[in-house]
């Protein structure tokens, strides 16, 4: 055996976390009123604690383009407060089927009488310009207020070719739209969840009362993003009541299975439960709000929690097996071990934080709230269990599964200096073949599967989607003079753009000041066209709006200096929305190129998709970083280059080759779930870390260093395989949650560790004995 040396950085934090661990198990009971004493205080502000499902989470912070839709909103109506009401009858609607035309009327008038609506739209309620005989009226087609005299066929027909009312029907007419919008201050969920539920309670009181006396079958669906952000937040509550207790039982089992021992469930369940309670408290404190993604950490925090627990509670019964009396083996524990806990605490906060380089207010706040938490779970646990121990005095646990005989064979066989240099052979060549098939990943998001297929709104979205215009809405924002919008020259190419939306671009539907006047010039002179004069196109929007046409506030201001097209598609996906903003904005440039109109496009579900193109990037780069922090990290607190160089190939390995199936596969990547891989990086590093930090204390004790590789595998890879199968085991209960992105993330993030947990078997041991990192050369 041939004597080494340790690191002054690691022989000082094991004396500082030696004599902290003596401290706190000399005054036990005076270190467990001051730990409750934090977390209570702290839990008493988990009352602030909000629920948000707000879209905007997602745009990008102090964004122009951000800038540019509020105030394009302030103008004109917002999609966001946009919904619809969907009554789906198994008959069409015809001249021998009206029973559904006084359910839509009374509900159309109903929703209306509503001081939190805006507007409503249906075939009932929605005002057009008609021709009757020789005289021009502006009415409605359906429903006891209609002026029009005209046959089923004409109304029905007119109703479907009104740019107005054309997507308040279906083309087979089993499907009839109610659209409302409601004022821009009920983006504010807390203002949003309670009219959405009246609505339903209204709906359903009057279905109910119309099927009472009808034998006609109505169903009723609910659309929009407002009902998606209700939907949204109760699927957040769901998943909280759920799946935090699930994760809870799981660990528990998982404790009490790995080490029979009451202490060992009791401590670390209990540890958990005050880090999630005092993190609570700190969201509450910050102003944050649990939203789709933030409100998964308390998972992350038991999973992450238990981890460190795992490795302290394993060294104090290995301890106890050697012979050593509890209060020892306390003392021991928290000095080999608090210090490696500490460091992947850091790590894990440092694959949090890197979110922060995202310019997303969601993925700020969820890197920062599970960062901080990452850091108060080492506190509680690190805390929580030496005092603990110390109280209960708890005996040594049966050891483990004797698997170290094939651990010693295999680690054996892969150190050879001949082997070793094959496998990093193998292990580069893996990682160039991913990176080629990481550039090959497709990045995109679609607004429809926020929530899962089998929510109710879910469907409402699919029948808005199917048969109707589509749920995506793309606006396109023109500003000029006062007056530019009567000029017939500019409402021409207004006509212009909104061709190539419906023609080249793929749109369902478009609604603009123009078409709305050559709608209107059609009943009045018989021809669909823009009229020549100014005059004649201000007499028609004046005829319109005295008779009751109440859509041109919608589409153009009143001074007529600013316009807007309103365009609406199916969901594409983000990816493909940008494409049709790039190149319709060449052909808008093209358009207006003669004139001082100056053209934009908007719209939430664009700002999103530009938002989450974005961020692609930008969690390349927080990836980076991270990598590059931790790296530095490792080998500052060892003071050796080579260990650092030995914690990279094990950790990002595992990152490229999931990143790049994605991209091998064909597979589409959602940019929400992809913050998994930074994260990834801080988790799948702890291992490395404890194994590192057992190598070298098996050098301290005078092993070679093939001899200290051995011994140090085999001393850690129970606790290495079992804080993996609870990584995993937690990653995996995502698969359950309701929303598809967290899914995806459960199911990536299990994978990551899986493939980290075999690569740390493999690599790291390969590049400890071809670097030999703490021995002289």
């Amino acid at each position: 055996m041939s004597k080494t040396r340790g690191t002054a950085i690691t022989r000082f934090f094991n004396e500082v976390f030696k004599d902290y661990t003596i401290l706190i198990i000399q005054r036990p009971i005076l270190i467990s009123v001051l730990v409750i004493a934090f977390t209570l205080i702290l839990t008493y502000f988990a009352k602030d604690v909000k629920f948000d499902s707000d879209i905007r989470n997602f745009f990008p912070s102090g964004s122009a383009q951000v800038l540019f839709l509020e105030k394009h909103q302030e103008l004109f109506d917002s999609d966001e407060t946009r919904f619809f009401i969907l009554l789906e009858t198994t008959k069409p609607l015809s001249e021998n089927n009206l029973q559904i035309i006084p359910l839509i009327q009374s509900l159309s008038q109903l929703l209306n009488r509503q001081k939190e609506i805006s507007g409503i739209d249906s075939i009932t309620h929605t005002a057009v310009m008609l021709k009757q005989y020789d005289d021009l009226l502006v009415s409605t087609l359906f429903g006891s207020k209609s002026k029009y005299r005209g046959d089923f066929t004409s109304r029905l027909a007119m109703v479907k070719r009104s740019l107005l009312t054309r997507h308040l029907i279906s083309k087979d007419g089993k499907l009839l739209v109610i659209a409302g919008r409601m004022p821009p201050k009920y983006r504010q969920v807390k203002l949003l969840e309670p009219i959405a539920k009246k609505i339903e309670k209204l709906v359903d009181q009057q279905i109910l009362a119309f099927q009472q006396g009808s034998p006609l079958e109505v169903k009723r669906y609910f659309a929009g993003i407002p009902f998606i952000r209700v939907a949204a937040l109760k699927s957040i509550k769901y998943d909280l009541r759920n799946l935090t207790p699930i994760a809870l039982v799981m660990i528990a089992f998982f404790l009490f299975g790995q080490f029979r021992k009451k202490q060992a469930l009791f401590l670390p369940l209990t540890a958990i439960l005050f880090s999630i309670s005092a993190t609570l408290g700190i969201i509450g404190l910050l102003g944050a709000t649990l939203n789709p993604l933030t409100s998964i950490f308390p998972i992350l925090l038991m999973v992450i929690g238990v981890a460190d627990a795992v490795h302290f509670l394993g060294r104090y019964h290995q301890e106890r097996r050697h012979g050593r009396d509890y209060r020892l083996a306390v003392i021991k524990s928290g000095k080999k071990i608090i210090p490696a806990c500490l460091l992947t605490s850091f790590t894990t906060a440092i694959g949090f934080s890197s979110l922060l380089f995202a310019k997303m207010d969601v993925l700020h706040q969820f890197g920062t709230i599970v960062a901080i938490g990452v850091l108060i779970s080492f506190l509680m646990i690190c805390t929580i269990l030496p005092v603990g121990l110390y109280f209960s005095k708890s005996g040594a646990a049966k050891a483990p599964i004797k698997i170290n005989r094939y651990i010693l064979l295999f680690v054996r066989a892969i150190i050879k200096p001949s082997t070793a240099k094959l496998i990093l052979i193998l292990g580069v060549i893996s990682s160039l073949i991913g990176l080629y098939f990481c550039q090959q990943v497709e990045i995109n998001n679609y607004t429809t599967k926020l929530l899962s297929a089998q929510n109710p709104v879910s469907l409402g979205n699919d029948l808005v989607e199917e048969k109707l215009a589509g749920l995506v809405s793309f606006e396109v924002n023109l500003a000029g003079k006062e007056g530019d919008f009567q000029d017939p020259d500019i409402l021409a190419k207004i006509a212009r753009a909104e061709e190539l939306l419906l023609n080249k671009y793929g749109m369902k539907s478009s609604v603009s000041l123009a078409g709305i006047v050559a709608e209107l010039n059609h009943q009045f002179a018989g021809y669909h066209k823009i009229p020549e004069a100014k005059n004649a196109i201000a007499q028609l929007l004046l005829f319109f709006e005295s008779g009751g046409g109440s859509m041109l506030s919608r589409f153009v201001s009143h001074d007529f200096s600013q316009a807007r097209i309103l365009a609406t598609c199916q969901d594409v996906g983000g990816k493909k929305l940008l494409e049709i903003k790039r190149a319709f904005l060449g052909d808008l440039d093209s358009i207006f190129a003669p004139t001082n109109i100056l053209a934009g496009v908007t719209g939430s579900p664009v700002v999103v998709a530009s938002s989450l193109a974005t961020l692609a990037n930008e969690l390349i780069l927080g990836l980076f970083v991270a990598l590059l922090v931790i790296t530095v990290t490792i080998g500052v607190v060892f003071k050796s280059y080579r260990i650092a160089l030995v914690s990279i190939l094990a950790n990002i390995l595992p990152l490229i080759l999931c990143l790049g199936g994605f991209g091998l596969f064909n597979i589409y990547l959602d940019p929400a779930p992809a913050v998994i891989f930074t994260i990834a990086l801080g988790i799948a590093v702890d291992d490395t870390i404890h194994l590192i930090s057992r190598y070298l204390e098996e050098l301290n004790r005078g092993y070679a260093c093939y001899e200290a590789i051995e011994r140090a595998t085999a001393h850690t890879i129970t606790s290495v395989l079992n804080t993996s199968i609870v990584l995993v085991a937690g990653f995996s209960i995502f698969i359950f949650s309701s929303f598809p992105a967290n899914n995806t993330f459960g199911l990536l993030g299990s994978i990551i560790i899986l493939v980290a947990l075999m690569a740390d078997l493999l690599f790291t041991p390969v590049m400890l004995s071809l670097l030999k990192p703490g021995t002289k050369h």
